[in-house]
């Protein structure tokens, strides 16, 4: 009998996960589909905001992983629009919230805003009507720059 139970609670996982898996993988094609703005340094992103932040960066030669999710394509979790990796301290995630006029969208960005930061992470927000430029200056000399890239 609790073999039986077993069985089946297995069986019930694996049909979940193969959904979970199929469904991360869909919205990961469908987010690099949609990507189709050309920046400096040749790779595509999703609107101007992102592009503006990534010619910042590249002109800076600050390199930075773009649009990858955290923990695989295939687990799913967060996928910050901007990921600056250092060999020493905490990395920096800058992302652009273009779709504030959408409630999901905000609630989602509640979400991952206090995921980051739980998991210790740099934040850098920026939206559509901010100086873009200014943030990511004044943010990179509080936290790359000071620190010497520590």
């Amino acid at each position: 009998m609790i073999y039986l139970i077993l069985y089946q609670a297995i069986g019930i996982l694996a049909i979940y996960m193969i959904f979970r898996i199929g469904t991360n993988l869909w919205f990961h094609l469908k987010v690099k589909r949609n990507c189709n703005i050309n920046t400096k340094s040749g790779i595509k992103v999703q609107s101007n905001g992102e592009k503006r932040i990534a010619n910042w960066l590249y002109d800076r030669n600050i390199q930075f992983i773009y649009d990858k999710p955290l923990y695989g394509v295939l687990l799913g979790g967060y996928r910050p629009d901007f990921r600056i990796k250092r060999s020493r301290g905490k990395d920096i995630i800058i992302e652009y919230w273009g779709r504030m006029d959408l409630k999901k969208y905000r609630i989602k960005r509640r979400k991952k805003k206090k995921f980051y930061m739980k998991k210790g992470f740099i934040l850098i927000s920026i939206e559509p009507h901010q100086k873009v430029e200014k943030i990511l200056w004044d943010s990179f000399k509080m936290f790359y720059y000071r620190n010497n890239n520590s």
